[in-house]
């Protein structure tokens, strides 16, 4: 008991202790909820935890991460609210609040439900899946393409098999005199490239 009582403490410490570092670095970031409206472009902020992020904006020593407003701790959402215009989404062409895309996946939520239920390496593939692979592929002239259910997954995947292209794991075995020039991949990145990318191409 005292054992475990001990390991305790020292993963609280170790907690502690780390996120004492991220605020000193001006690293912490707090999710706030927003109420979508329909649109786009804009969404809805409670008021209160909007006033409170905008004050810690305004402090030098912040990094506007501040915490939760107490009142935006519950999920009801209050008549209280500001829009606020999103730069920062990947939405690029608003296709999210688009008449169609709505109607077209309300029609497939309820043809078959929603999600494909597990991963696509496990049971997650469908024929909706395949069409849609062969509708790209015909669409940007390729001979095939291929899915991914995130931007980070198809660049971790992608990178990682380009930087592994020539070496001892992604080549055929090869002469001993061949074999060391193949292991010779570079790999030039960017220190501000996206995450998913740096760890593509360290993997």
């Amino acid at each position: 008991m005292q054992t475990a009582n001990m390991r305790q403490i020292q993963w609280d410490a170790y907690i502690a202790s780390s996120l004492l570092q991220i605020q000193e670095a001006k690293l912490e970031r707090v999710l706030r909820p927003l109420v979508p409206d329909g649109s786009a472009v804009q969404a809805l902020m409670h008021i209160d935890e909007h006033k409170a992020w905008m004050q810690a904006a305004a402090s030098p020593d912040s990094c506007t991460n501040v915490a939760l407003h107490p009142s935006c701790r519950s999920v009801a959402v209050s008549a209280e609210l500001v829009p606020l215009l999103l730069f920062s989404t990947n939405d690029y062409l608003g296709l999210s609040a688009h008449p169609a895309v709505k109607a077209a996946a309300a029609e497939a939520a309820a043809q078959v439900g929603c999600g494909p239920r597990s991963s696509a390496l496990v049971a997650g593939f469908t024929v909706e899946h395949r069409q849609l692979e062969l509708e790209l592929s015909v669409l940007k002239g390729t001979q095939d393409a291929l899915l991914f259910p995130t931007g980070y997954a198809a660049n971790v995947a992608v990178v990682a098999v380009l930087a592994s292209v020539g070496s001892a794991r992604g080549a055929p075995a090869a002469e001993p005199d061949q074999q060391q020039q193949q292991q010779q991949v570079v790999v030039l990145s960017d220190e501000l490239n996206h995450a998913s990318i740096i760890d593509g191409a360290r993997l």
